[in-house]
Formats: C-alpha cells, structure tokens, sequence
C-alpha cells in the first residue's frame, strides 16, 4: 500500500481504509456501559483480525477501481462500517478477495471523497474532520506578470 501522500481524494479514501486493515483497527464507541462492553469485545477481535500488507495493497487497488466510476458519475463516494464493512467496501474487499472480519475496520465509521476533498467521521457522534484536500492554487500578484 502506498504510504506517500495521497494526490487525490480517492487515494486517501483508500489509504484510510487499508492502512486501517493492516494495523489493529479503532472501534469508536461512546462513553455508555453497554457501550463500553461492546467497545471491549470489538477492541478484542480488532487484535486478531489484523491483515497482511499484501492484503492492504490489493484493497486499496480495489477501492480505487470500484470508487472511481461512482465519483465520475455522482461526484462523491461515501464509504462506511457498521458493525462491519457495508456497500462499496464490502464490493472492494470481495473484488481483492479480502475477507474482511467484524472488526477488521474502524466499525460506524464513514470516508466521504469529493473531488476536491476527502473527510472522515470516525464514530456515530464524531464530528467530521478533513481527511485530505486538494491544495489550492496559488494566487499570482502584479510583480509576477
């Protein structure tokens, strides 16, 4: 999987994802008792549901090929967990032939990829947070010209 910065929004959707799936996955839970438990018993499969780099390489590839259509056609791609992965990663993992566990990935956790711009909300009632961006062009003055 790349570790550079990524160039486009879809790149960092992707490496969000996959660089999520190689390493031991955030479960965001709130602050609630059953909460809690629940957030334990996530943490302790997110353990043992880490994936080999090569894993991470072919999701990545994958959720590119199956996002950028979906960009193209609606200008944006919103990617998302539950209690597992849901809908364009679900399709993205079978294309890698990933198995993906419950707790492979960050759960109730979406991407949004816009052109311009990619954010994260990591959790039900997280805020969202930018994620990636495109720079903006600089602006030229009079003594440039």
């Amino acid at each position: 999987m790349p570790t550079s910065t990524p160039e486009t929004s879809l790149e960092a959707l992707a490496q969000f994802w996959a660089g999520h799936l190689v390493h031991v996955a955030p479960q965001p839970f709130s602050e609630d008792r059953a909460d809690r438990q629940l957030a334990r018993l996530y943490l302790d499969l997110a353990e043992r549901q880490v994936h080999p780099p090569n894993e991470g390489l072919r999701l990545y590839q994958a959720l590119l090929t199956v996002a950028e259509p979906q960009l193209a056609q609606r200008g944006y791609v919103h990617t998302y967990t539950d209690y597992g992965a849901m809908g364009l990663l679900r399709e993205a993992a079978d294309l890698a032939g990933v198995t993906l566990g419950q707790a492979s990935l960050p759960c109730r956790t979406s991407v949004v990829a816009r052109p311009h711009e990619t954010e994260v909300c990591l959790g039900v009632s997280a805020p969202w947070s930018l994620l990636w961006s495109r720079p903006a062009p600089l602006a030229h003055c009079a003594a440039d010209i």
